[in-house]
Formats: structure tokens, sequence, C-alpha cells
């Protein structure tokens, strides 16, 4: 799926354009309330939505690092996992693959293991239309919770809109294991074609 050019304060201010707020100047130096419950939830809620789908952008893969870490549970060896591990998708190009993962070890019982994986992926130029609204939309439904104070039913309508996008996401994304063309028009995409705000 096509990337697109954005940054983080772009992807705070579309969650700040779903919650009905105005845009802010820069996530990373926050000067009012909104920008600080931005810069205080952009990383964890990034995290969070590349767990929630195997995202074609964010994968990731890599022959793991035996370590010397005493295997655990009847487990035979001991792998370190990469820094930037999000999720498992498939050890050695299959899903049925046996092993386990506790804190920051992979534990399995070959002696060769290949991990297929979403990593934490942190350069905005790199996400695709669709994670983007994603996020943002979990973002804005995070956020709602300091900032529409008492609003309930526009906190019920952000949840829903983000559950929406994510179905979306999870279907394109099945398509797109046999059509790497699959393309999403959302309303980040229109705005960078169309000169719409966001």
């Amino acid at each position: 799926m096509t990337a697109t050019n954005t940054s983080k304060t772009a992807i705070a201010n579309l969650a700040l354009y779903y919650l009905g707020k105005s845009r802010i100047n820069d996530i990373d130096t926050p000067t009012d309330e909104s920008s600080r419950v931005m810069n205080q939830i952009f990383d964890s809620t990034r995290i969070i939505v590349l767990r929630l789908n195997d995202w074609n952008f964010a994968k990731a893969k890599l022959t793991l690092a035996e370590n010397t870490i005493a295997p655990i549970n009847g487990w035979s060896k001991s792998f370190s996992l990469p820094s930037d591990f999000v999720k498992a998708c498939q050890v050695n190009d299959s899903t049925a693959y046996a092993y386990e993962i506790v804190g920051d070890n992979l534990y399995a019982n070959e002696g060769v293991v290949i991990l297929d994986y979403i990593k934490d992926e942190q350069d905005p130029n790199k996400y695709d239309a669709l994670f983007l609204e994603t996020f943002a939309a979990k973002l804005a439904h995070t956020a709602s919770f300091r900032l529409l104070r008492g609003s309930l039913s526009k906190i019920n309508a952000l949840e829903e809109m983000f559950n929406r996008f994510l179905r979306q996401a999870r279907n394109v994304g099945s398509q797109e294991e046999n059509d790497d063309d699959q393309y999403y028009e959302g309303s980040w995409v229109r705005a960078a074609r169309y000169g719409e705000s966001i």
C-alpha cells in the first residue's frame, strides 16, 4: 500500500480534527492541553495499533540470535527478540511453529529461528493511509477522555470509528496477501490530493 508523506504533528492534528478541536503547531513542544495530551499518548497508542493488525509497511524478517538465558517451560533454546519487536507474525515461515515469547526472549526447540514480525515503525512517512486513519482515530478516542469530558456519545462514536477503520484495514490486508496493488483512499490521501483540510 502506498506510503503517505506526513509527520507526528499532522497525525495528531487529524486526531484533533476527529475530536472537533483546534490544530496544534508542534506535538513535540506542547503549549496547551491538546498538544500535551497528544504528546503523552502518541507513542503508546502507536504500539497498540501496530499490535492489532499485521500491517504490511511494518513487517520485518530476522534470524534471531541464540542467547545465554536458560530456557523455561520445557523449551530447549532461548533467543533474543529484536529491539523494535512489537508482535510475532510467524516463525520459520510457519504459523504452526511452536514457540513462546516471555519478556524480551523467544523460546523454542529449534536451533535456528527466523522470525517474521511487526516492528515499531516510528517514521510517519512509511505509514500507509489506512494505518494513518486508524492510528489517528485511536488517538482521538484515547484523548477524548481528557479533551471531551462528559461527552459520552461522542466518545462512543470515536470508538466505533476506530473499530470501523481497523476492520477495513484487516480486510484490505487480507486481500494484499495476494495483491500488493490494493489501494485505499481515505481522508488523509484525499487531503493530499485535493488540498482538503485535516
